[in-house]
This record gives structure tokens, C-alpha cells and sequence, in this order.
């Protein structure tokens, strides 16, 4: 829950400094390791947990924000390698 709780809070800060990054991110990467930076980082290396893998089988996550109305498109999905 307190996990969820950051991650919420952090959403608009993560998508605004998104767009003013003077590299202009659009995805962020994690690589296996690395120690995570973000509450939206740490909850990536819970959720691999969760679904019962370790960072090592990976070489490290790649994700990205979007903070809209779910009426406007893009509802819930992922993506696959």
C-alpha cells in the first residue's frame, strides 16, 4: 500500500518532467543492477517479484508515464518482445 501510495503521488511529477527533460524522454530504461531511482522503478522490481521472477532474468525494464483521461484511448495494456 505504502508502495502504491508513492507511485500515485509520483505520476504527475514523473510525466511533467517528462515532456521539460532537456532530452525530452519519452521511456526511461532500469537496467538489471542498477538501483532503482523512482517509485515507479522500485515498483517495477516488486512487480517481476510478484510474478515470480528475479531481476536477472531480465536485462532491465523499460517503462514510461501517461497521466490522461482513460476516455481519451490507450486504456490499460502492455507491451511484449
Amino acid at each position: 500500500d505504502e508502495l502504491l501510495g508513492h507511485l500515485i503521488r509520483s505520476v504527475d511529477d514523473l510525466c511533467t518532467w517528462r515532456v521539460k527533460s532537456p532530452a525530452k524522454m519519452n521511456t526511461f530504461w532500469l537496467a538489471r543492477g542498477k538501483k532503482p531511482r523512482t517509485a515507479a522503478e522500485v515498483a517495477g522490481r516488486a512487480l517481476l517479484r510478484l510474478l515470480g521472477h528475479e531481476e536477472n532474468d531480465f536485462v532491465g525494464i523499460e517503462w514510461w508515464c501517461r497521466n490522461q483521461a482513460a476516455l481519451m484511448g490507450a486504456h490499460f495494456h502492455y507491451d511484449t518482445a
